[in-house]
């Protein structure tokens, strides 16, 4: 067996260095090297104040690191490999017992996902009202007549403002209403921990004592009006009004009807958040 290695290496040496790539990448080898350190995960659905809550956890000196590569309009799953790499880059060997967070990411709970999750993980999920959702969301993409890099936009040549808010409700609300339900309804080892969206703005020392205790005692909050606004792409904020129209909100909650018609009350809770 060794020998017919050998010989097929010889033929396509080009093909060696992959080989053993793969051979030492092993998915189950991955999967005990994650669940074996202290994580806290954040996923999140766009416009939640993510990045204000990503901004907060670095202000506590956390190890922190991405999941992913961020660039245009990837979608964001998590690539297990490079995280586990990513990890060992800075120094967080096998055995080390040093808190890291992973910071926001748009993914749903799907199997893959779950298999890297244990009882030493926190899952932070934060969401939004998905009207306010969806109109951070058109603001964030549509401007200028030009269109800017997101997934849920990936194929839209809509210069039309109102007709790309209509196309950006059929891509992105099936998102919004899965992901929710994929976290409410799923069973993990770790530990979940829900943030909604005006909820955390408006008091954001509980929510990072709930989800740092016993990691850390003092919580630092920088003063909000200190703090960049581009850094935390923080605009409208909490003062957004639902502007949608009642063609556009009937779109919406037709959509979410069908999506929840068989999912538990909180996933219904969770989108509207009234």
């Amino acid at each position: 067996m060794i020998f017919n290695l050998i010989k097929k290496g010889l033929q396509k040496p080009n093909l060696i260095i992959p080989f053993f790539l793969k051979k030492f990448d092993n998915p189950i080898r991955t999967q005990r090297f994650l669940k074996n350190k202290d994580l806290i995960w954040h996923c999140c659905t766009p416009k939640s104040a993510s990045s204000y809550l990503v901004f907060l956890m670095r202000c506590q000196s956390l190890k922190t690191i991405d999941s992913m590569p961020f660039y245009g309009n990837r979608f964001q799953v998590s690539d297990f490999s490079y995280l586990r790499d990513k990890i060992k880059i800075h120094n967080l060997n096998l055995f080390s017992n040093k808190l890291i967070y992973i910071t926001h990411q748009h993914s749903v709970l799907d199997s893959y996902f779950k298999q890297h999750i244990s009882k030493k993980h926190k899952i932070i999920i934060q969401t939004r009202n998905i009207y306010e959702t969806i109109l951070s969301l058109k603001d964030m993409v549509f401007g200028k007549n030009k269109i800017k890099k997101n997934p849920f936009t990936i194929y839209s040549n809509i210069h039309n403002e109102k007709d790309f808010l209509k196309s950006l409700i059929y891509n992105y609300v099936p998102f919004h209403c899965n992901f929710i339900k994929t976290w409410v309804e799923k069973k993990i080892e770790g530990e979940k921990i829900f943030l909604n969206y005006k909820d955390f703005v408006t008091n954001e020392e509980m929510y990072l004592k709930k989800i740092l205790s016993n990691y850390k005692k003092k919580i630092i909050i920088p003063k909000f009006d200190d703090i960049k606004k581009d850094e935390i792409k923080f605009f409208v904020g909490p003062k957004r009004k639902n502007t949608l129209t009642i063609e556009e909100i009937k779109i919406v909650d037709e959509i979410v009807e069908v999506e929840t018609k068989y999912s538990p009350p909180k996933v219904k809770s969770l989108i509207y958040q009234n």
